[in-house]
């Protein structure tokens, strides 16, 4: 007789699906065909075994990456990107102990209310609206279509002193070629290094303590 393979007893798929719904929900494609399942729409609504709901993690740790994101980015004065600029220029009301309150209760309406989620890479965080994506993502940030060079150039991208190490490497990476380019590389890498410099000048990326 055949083992009873059943994926509600493996440990495996649960952490797969949960560094899924951590880090971008467009990659419910590549686990609907990973399970055989019909539909990406099957595999959001539902899972295997009685123990495990991928909606409900997926939706869970979205709101939490949001919920962690807003906090952080409320009481930021200094942001990069163009909904970075946004941010900063309206959230005064939201820093220090007397805005402590006004921020708790917009990020529970945000939770709440609406379906905005923000969505973590390397290098910042989107905010993600899909009539404003460049990278093409419909319900979540495009793996494929997004980098560093595009989402600088898209609505819904915000960057934090925490984003500085990633930009710091990028730059010194970009210069590191420049000696040996030749013009047309040169003029790709000067492109890529004053948009670096870009981001750590807003950040306070270069200083001391980040």
């Amino acid at each position: 007789m055949k083992e009873n393979l059943g994926l509600q007893h493996s440990p495996v798929p649960q952490t797969f699906a949960r560094f899924i719904a951590r880090k971008d929900r467009s990659q419910l494609l590549g686990l609907a065909e990973h399970y055989k399942h019909a539909s990406v729409a099957m595999t959001a609504r539902g899972y295997v075994g009685s123990d495990f709901d991928l909606h409900q993690l997926v939706n869970h740790e979205s709101r939490e990456e949001t919920a962690t994101a807003l906090e952080r980015l409320l009481v930021s004065d200094r942001l990069a990107g163009r909904m970075g600029d946004r941010i900063v220029a309206g959230n005064a009301r939201f820093r220090g102990r007397a805005g402590e309150q006004v921020r708790r209760d917009y990020i529970e309406f945000v939770l709440k209310e609406t379906d905005l989620r923000i969505h973590a890479c390397d290098y910042g965080w989107c905010v993600f609206q899909s009539e404003t994506s460049r990278c093409g993502g419909e319900v979540a940030p495009s793996e494929a279509g997004r980098s560093p060079s595009v989402c600088l150039e898209c609505a819904n991208m915000v960057i934090e002193a925490r984003h500085a190490p990633y930009w710091r490497d990028r730059r010194a990476r970009n210069e590191a070629l420049m000696p040996g380019a030749n013009r047309m590389t040169a003029a790709v890498l000067i492109e890529a290094i004053d948009q670096c410099e870009y981001v750590l000048n807003r950040i306070g990326g270069d200083d001391e303590h980040i």
